[in-house]
C-alpha cells in the first residue's frame, strides 16, 4: 500500500502519508482504513501529507472529487502537505469545494502546517514516521 497511517491519541493528531503514484481508489483506501482505526476520533486534527507522493487521478475522478468535497463536514482543522504543483492545484480546488474551507488548508511545509492546526509537536511526529518508514523515502 502506499499509505501510511499513524495516530498521535496523546496529541490528538492524525497523519497519513502518501508516496509513489496514489490513485483515486487507493485514496479511498486510506479513508476507510482510517476511519475504521480504533484509535481514529473525527475530532482530532490531521494532515495528509502527499509530499512524496503523485495523484493520478482522472478528470472525471476530480469531479468526483470535488462532488464529495461538497458533503464533508469536518469537526476538527486538517491540512494537506504538497510539493508537486499538480498536487498542490487538485488540493487546493478541493479545499475550494469544502463548506468547512476554514478548517481546511494546504501548505508547503511542516512548520506551515503545525502553526495552522495548533499542534507544536507535529514536525516531531513526522519525523518519528520517516525514522520508522524507510520506505517512503527522504524528502
Amino acid at each position: 500500500m502506499p499509505f501510511i497511517i499513524e495516530i498521535f491519541p496523546s496529541d490528538r493528531l492524525v497523519i497519513q502519508t502518501f508516496f509513489g503514484d496514489i490513485t483515486l481508489e487507493e485514496n479511498k483506501k486510506a479513508h476507510a482504513e482510517l476511519v475504521s482505526h480504533p484509535d481514529y476520533d473525527d475530532r482530532f486534527c490531521g494532515v495528509t501529507d502527499f509530499r512524496r507522493a503523485k495523484k493520478v487521478y482522472s478528470k472525471d475522478e476530480i469531479r468526483e472529487i470535488q462532488k464529495d468535497a461538497e458533503s464533508i463536514d469536518l469537526k476538527s482543522r486538517w491540512c494537506s502537505l504538497e510539493l508537486n504543483p499538480k498536487n498542490t492545484a487538485l488540493a487546493l480546488l478541493f479545499n475550494s469545494t469544502l463548506e468547512c474551507s476554514s478548517k481546511h488548508s494546504v501548505f508547503t511545509t511542516v512548520d506551515e502546517a503545525s502553526a495552522f492546526l495548533q499542534k507544536p509537536d507535529l514536525p516531531k511526529c513526522i519525523r518519528s514516521i520517516s525514522d520508522t518508514h524507510p520506505e517512503i523515502g527522504s524528502l
